[in-house]
């Protein structure tokens, strides 16, 4: 392995969000020195997105394309196959580094112990681009992401590229869950590493924010129907526990709809 440490590809995707453009490549750019590559995949934004990446990276090794896509996870697959690093993260428009050392952090760590992936944290910003909450899924547990428990931030996962590429990159036609089947996929050829540790910051009420969420545990069960087909009392049982926790999950999103409805109501009436 090279004294250098591995070399990291940072894809970001991208259409018709030049604020948040401005967001990411300022927080690639504060990163502390590491062997890294910027590529940029537009879907042929009519915003000024191409030209805010063209003025903001001249300091970075930078790829830029805008051309027409299918969807994110085909622009994220273009990204894939442009990448040239050892790793690639998946950082798209809107999305922040938490601190400057972080690529640094996540390149060591893989360096270091040899693992094909690992991950670590986020947090959810509000309007204003302020932390409201942080999520965290450590200990990790394939269980838990097998049946749509748990969830794997792409935003924070740094895989090694010969894996993706192993493994086909994303399935366009899986979803808003494609990120989450391709993760899973990954741990079925290897566990990550789960760091304890705040890595990405991105905006609430994006694309994920709008799976309903019984859908997840149903998207995973396809994904797991995929990579291993039950018969049976087998069958039966899968669908048994996907249902139970779908109704979970239901029940936890509209149980924490009514906590922040209760907290608005009080300070309404404070005012």
């Amino acid at each position: 392995m090279s004294d250098e440490g591995l070399s990291l590809s940072v894809v970001t995707i991208n259409r018709n969000n030049a604020l948040g453009l401005r967001h990411t490549i300022e927080s690639v750019i504060g990163q502390q020195s590491c062997r890294s590559e910027w590529i940029f995949v537009d879907g042929s934004s009519d915003d000024d997105s191409v030209s805010v990446a063209r003025a903001l990276s001249t300091s970075l090794a930078a790829t830029i394309m805008s051309e027409p896509d299918s969807g994110i996870y085909d622009a994220m697959n273009k990204g894939l196959r442009a990448a040239t690093g050892d790793v690639v993260l998946f950082l798209n428009s809107g999305d922040s580094l938490t601190r400057p050392d972080v690529l640094v952090s996540a390149t060591q760590r893989l360096t270091s112990t040899g693992a094909s992936w690992g991950y670590g944290g986020v947090r959810y910003l509000d309007s204003l681009r302020q932390p409201r909450a942080a999520y965290l899924f450590a200990p990790f547990r394939l269980a838990h992401l097998a049946h749509g428990y748990r969830t794997v931030p792409h935003q924070a996962a740094y895989l090694r590229r010969e894996l993706l590429v192993s493994l086909g990159g994303f399935r366009t036609d899986f979803g808003i869950a494609a990120d989450q089947e391709l993760l899973y996929r990954a741990a079925l050829v290897e566990e990550p590493e789960a760091w304890v540790d705040l890595m990405a910051d991105f905006e609430a009420g994006g694309l994920g924010s709008a799976r309903r969420p019984w859908s997840f545990p149903l998207d995973m069960r396809h994904a797991r129907a995929d990579a291993h087909s039950p018969e049976g009392t087998e069958r039966v049982a899968e669908l048994v526990a996907t249902l139970g926790v779908a109704a979970l999950q239901t029940a936890l999103t509209w149980q924490s709809r009514a906590r922040s409805s209760v907290r608005a109501q009080g300070a309404g009436l404070r005012r």
